[in-house]
């Protein structure tokens, strides 16, 4: 197969937040790009992505959750039609910050397509309706005002809904938790042409070792271990959904030596490349 180079930007505006309905006509091995987040609720058609390395079913009726974060990259030829939430990169880092159950966003990367109980199922249809008929109505500015609030409203409801209606307070975020976040969202941008610590730092305005501090308080890990997962990651979709030579993926994460990549991934998986691609294969 040819591996397509381009790539999918979804629900591209100018708006920080917006609504719309949306098909979706997905490619085999082409990588979905989303600044910021996207919420979607499926209304007819399936597919199946790849996100960060993990194989998951999309079918009519789920709600799907996207991020900047996540490595999506559809495994087969698929038309979606959906409706569509996009929130820009500002919006959902103070979404992030605010949102401060760790149940919902545990399950909402456990499980970023799942199917919503009956009743989320019908506000969300409500919250779609809603919201579309507010842009049509009203003027940009009090557009945007309005649909943060309903967004905010959204993300509660949501959370609340995950937790079994527990609205607890959760756990504290503090300017640490935001440099983390940052440092999270600087990866996923640049983790294909910058593997080391120290540019992150740098980026950050702070040391290496204490961006380390601040991964392993907040995160549980160290800045070099997410940037090595984001990379590990990265590798094994490349594996899973096209055909092309570790050189080639070499390349594309601007490794010089592909060896050294191939020691990279066998030190942190226990497999070569070759032996991950050809798991699954006869």
């Amino acid at each position: 197969m040819k591996h397509e180079e381009s790539s999918v930007k979804l629900l591209s505006t100018d708006l920080p937040i917006n609504v719309a309905p949306l098909h979706l006509s997905l490619c085999r091995g082409r990588e979905l790009k989303v600044d910021g987040c996207v919420f979607m609720r499926v209304l007819k058609g399936d597919a199946v992505f790849s996100i960060n390395a993990s194989q998951v079913r999309i079918e009519s009726g789920m709600l799907l959750y996207l991020a900047f974060d996540m490595t999506i990259i559809s495994v087969q030829d698929a038309e979606l039609d959906v409706e569509c939430l996009y929130i820009d990169s500002i919006v959902t880092g103070e979404i992030f910050f605010n949102i401060t159950s760790s149940a919902f966003w545990g399950f909402i990367y456990a499980s970023p397509a799942f199917i919503p109980a009956p009743g989320l199922e019908g506000y969300m249809k409500r919250w779609f309706e809603q919201t579309q008929w507010i842009q049509k109505k009203f003027a940009s500015n009090v557009v945007q005002a309005t649909l943060r609030n309903e967004v905010e409203t959204l993300f509660v409801v949501l959370a609340a809904e995950i937790e079994g209606m527990d609205t607890g307070a959760g756990l504290p975020k503090t300017r640490a938790w935001a440099i983390a976040n940052d440092f999270i969202t600087l990866v996923h941008r640049h983790y294909a042409r910058h593997h080391d610590v120290a540019y992150y730092a740098d980026k950050l305005n702070i040391s290496a070792d204490y961006l380390n501090v601040i991964c392993r308080e907040n995160l549980g890990y160290t800045a070099k271990s997410r940037i090595d997962s984001q990379i590990i990651i990265s590798i094994k979709t490349l594996l899973d959904t096209t055909d092309l030579p570790i050189k080639a993926i070499a390349e594309h994460l601007h490794y010089e030596n592909p060896s050294y990549m191939c020691r990279v991934f066998r030190r942190i998986t226990g497999q070569t490349p070759m032996e991950y691609r050809n798991r699954l294969r006869p």
